[in-house]
């Protein structure tokens, strides 16, 4: 019965290893293709007073805008056409902690996937920071 116990032990260890490592906030991968509304159905409510252009706005052909989405102090703000309700871009905002792989992690990212593009976004005061990571779909 003893030796049953240890690989209990033993993946009870591993499973406290798995706990340490930092999970995602945001699975931007499962977003890629979704368009606005899809997103915001995962996504919930965005954080933003104006979530849709006004009428006015949208006549003189506002062609862009953005949600802003906030989970677990992060926040991702997603880019998309009014019209067309396609999402153009996400950007994923770096703490101050934040390496690059970090960052990556927070968002279920990895830099060589191809259904997007990672783009590292400089600070415009210190290009060697970085302020977050604008991911293109492809």
């Amino acid at each position: 019965m003893t030796a049953p116990q240890q690989p209990t032990q033993n993946n009870q260890a591993g499973s406290n290893n798995k706990s340490t490592r930092l999970e995602y906030v945001f699975d931007v991968p499962s977003l890629v293709g979704k368009n606005i509304d899809e997103a915001r159905s995962i996504l919930g409510e965005p954080t933003d007073n104006d979530k849709e252009p006004t009428a006015l706005q949208s006549q003189m052909g506002v062609d862009e805008w953005q949600n802003t989405f906030e989970k677990e102090g992060r926040m991702l703000l997603v880019t998309y056409n009014p019209s067309t309700r396609k999402i153009t871009d996400f950007f994923l905002e770096k703490s101050d902690t934040d390496t690059k792989d970090k960052l990556l992690e927070v968002g279920n990212l990895i830099e060589q996937d191809s259904r997007y593009k990672v783009e590292l976004v400089k600070a415009i005061r210190n290009p060697s920071e970085f302020t977050g990571v604008k991911i293109l779909p492809e």
